[in-house]
């Protein structure tokens, strides 16, 4: 049943979807995933015309992954629109670690929650970590709210990561770098 919904999604999405409706589930979690790696806007447009709201905002994050992977700056608008909560700031951390470019930090140096601003600015700098690029990771994380504990963590463990890789490279930055307090 499983390939048959996988195979089903790729092939026809608004037909698999329509079908699975009535049986919401992770079934239909594996569609919208699929076939938001094709079209991103028709499967957000189905899952907002089809979904109840609690479904919807279990569906947003990755939704946002996938759009932004696709046309990032329309996936952050759409994600702005979103109303406040859980999904939203889950959603703009996917977006931002699937945007992950300069555009995506000043979007989300841009954001005036603090909350969704830190998620979106750790969601990149872990990102970065992923890549190798350390010393950006570092930067980024620091620019989180002082008083966020996740902020301090995401800067030890990029150190950390760093270190584990190329001992001699962190260690001469940990002594010449303007570490944050």
């Amino acid at each position: 049943r499983q390939s048959l919904n996988q195979r089903w999604s790729r092939d026809d999405p608004s037909a698999a979807a329509e079908w699975m409706k009535p049986f919401y589930g992770s079934a239909n979690s594996d569609l919208l995933e699929t076939w938001s790696e094709q079209d991103p806007k028709a499967a957000l447009a189905w899952a907002q015309a089809n979904l109840e709201a609690s479904q919807q905002a279990k569906e947003w994050p990755g939704l946002a992954s996938s759009y932004a992977r696709h046309d990032p700056e329309a996936a952050s608008v759409w994600v702005g629109s979103l109303p406040d909560g859980e999904a939203r700031v889950k959603s703009i951390e996917q977006l931002a670690a699937a945007w992950d470019d300069e555009a995506a930090l000043t979007w989300v140096r841009a954001l005036p929650n603090p909350v969704e601003r830190d998620a979106g600015l750790l969601s990149v700098a872990k990102a970065r970590q992923e890549k190798n690029d350390f010393t950006e990771a570092i930067a980024v994380a620091a620019t989180a709210e002082p008083d966020n504990p996740q902020r301090q963590e995401m800067i030890q463990a990029s150190w950390r990561r760093w270190h584990g890789q190329d001992p001699g490279a962190a260690s001469h930055w940990l002594q010449s770098a303007p570490l944050p307090a």
